[in-house]
């Protein structure tokens, strides 16, 4: 009886663990995408033909935008049946998915026809520009704006895909950026329509833009800007500083960004972003590039993004690290070369006296709360809106290299770079090993640096 019992017992966990992974979620390999917007309207509709990854799937669910919704799915020449209902979803800007389940589903392949709105939200963030209206179309990926199947559930870890082709199409006078390269453009009746491909692209990284952009272009660097003879200007201004920063990452950082092309974008407010090839900065900063230094830092720090992150899941402990921190910083010493070394010790200090108030006070010299202190290693990627620009990313881990780069030198610490960026660490004990090879002596200390608070008196710049 009891080997029965256990036999039993066996056969039934065997059974769980099977269905625990006949059910396994499942993931998009690539994606053909067909889309019309109509600005004015705040509308738009899609064509998305999926090809999963093979891994066997009884049933299916994906999510789109909480204000759209699906017309109808496809697979095998046949229409299915599928059920479709808004659900809570902190990774779409508006904190609203349309979440889509597909039962008694076989094969690898579908084809989802969607249609519905996007309106502007601040439900998540004081930023409102993700959205469809007269300005035009401001779409990013998961973690921002669902605007096409995505097969990812709330706060899970994003994953790369193919997008072996992308349609966009709109009304004649504006201008469509898709991550990726453009492969053809031209008119159809009173639309506009452009091709795209893009590949091995996280599915955070993947941003749309649509505007009444003019596009001035040199080689691989296309900067789309708004047509005014300021707004012109400026644009030549962004595109020779964006030269002069490419050839220094390229020598420091990486031989090759993830990209063959750049595009820098006239934004609305809240719109400096940098997704893959592109690099997005809001007409105030603009209109004030060729006039002051801090609009050219932050096309710095966008455009470093292509040449020093590097993909890792989202629950790896340096990931926050990587995808903010690192940029927040590697773009600084590229900066004191063109805006000089005097620019750059003041900047550190000005960063410094700002993350000991904020140390000390549990605020912003303004008043405004800070998050938790923490290691910059134990930092979440769902925590990163939080810290990002306000504290540990913006300022200990620029405080951090800085470090590094005053105990190296100059030129070592462009050798620490590449390797750094060749070897790609995972963890903080890869990322230490790294640095040992440049600081033999300092192993103590860098843990401190990584695995602490701390900020020993004898690190201070402004003694």
């Amino acid at each position: 009886m009891k080997s029965f019992f256990f036999g039993t017992l066996a056969l039934l966990c065997f059974m769980i663990t099977d269905s625990s992974y006949a059910q396994k979620a499942a993931k998009a390999k690539r994606y053909e995408l067909e889309v019309l917007f109509k600005p004015t309207q705040k509308y738009m509709q899609g064509k998305a033909k999926i090809q999963l990854q093979p891994q066997g799937h009884s049933s299916l669910v994906f999510y789109l935008h909480g204000e759209l919704k699906v017309d109808s799915v496809i697979a095998q020449d046949k229409k299915l049946k599928f059920h479709q209902a808004s659900v809570f979803y902190d990774y779409s800007y508006n904190l609203i998915a349309r979440k889509i389940v597909i039962n008694n589903f076989s094969g690898n392949r579908l084809q989802v026809y969607y249609s519905g709105y996007f309106n502007a939200s601040k439900a998540r963030s004081p930023s409102d520009y993700m959205r469809i209206d007269a300005q035009g179309v401001f779409m990013r990926g998961y973690g921002y704006s669902l605007w096409f199947p995505m097969f990812l559930a709330d706060r899970q870890d994003s994953y790369p895909v193919d997008f072996d082709k992308v349609v966009i199409k709109t009304p004649q006078g504006f201008t469509s950026i898709f991550v990726g390269q453009r492969l053809n453009a031209y008119k159809q009746g009173n639309w506009q329509v452009s091709e795209w491909q893009a590949k091995a692209i996280d599915l955070q990284d993947v941003q749309c833009t649509v505007r009444a952009f003019q596009v001035l272009q040199d080689a691989q660097f296309l900067v789309c800007h708004m047509g005014t003879l300021n707004d012109l200007k400026n644009a030549q201004g962004v595109l020779q500083f964006m030269k002069k920063l490419s050839r220094k990452y390229q020598q420091y950082y990486a031989a090759k960004a993830t990209t063959d092309s750049f595009y820098v974008m006239q934004m609305p407010q809240f719109g400096d972003i940098a997704s893959g090839n592109i690099s997005g900065i809001s007409t105030k900063i603009w209109h004030n590039f060729n006039q002051y230094n801090w609009p050219k830092q932050v096309l710095a720090h966008e455009l470093v993004h292509s040449f020093v992150q590097y993909p890792l899941p989202q629950s790896n402990p340096l990931f926050a690290l990587i995808t903010e921190g690192f940029p927040s910083y590697f773009h600084l010493p590229v900066l004191a070369e063109l805006l000089g070394e005097n620019w750059y010790q003041k900047k550190m200090l000005s960063i410094e006296k700002s993350y000991l108030y904020k140390k000390q006070h549990k605020q912003t010299p303004r008043g405004w709360k800070v998050p938790a202190e923490k290691p910059m290693v134990e930092i979440k990627a769902d925590e990163i809106s939080h810290y990002k620009d306000v504290f540990i990313l913006s300022d200990r881990v620029i405080l951090f290299f800085n470090f590094l780069r005053q105990h190296m030198g100059k030129d070592q610490f462009y050798k620490f770079a590449q390797l750094l960026f060749q070897q790609k660490p995972d963890s903080a004990q890869k990322l230490i090993k790294i640095i040992h090879q440049f600081m033999p002596d300092k192993t103590q200390v860098l843990k401190t640096w990584l695995l602490t608070n701390n900020y020993a008196p004898e690190w201070k710049l402004n003694k």
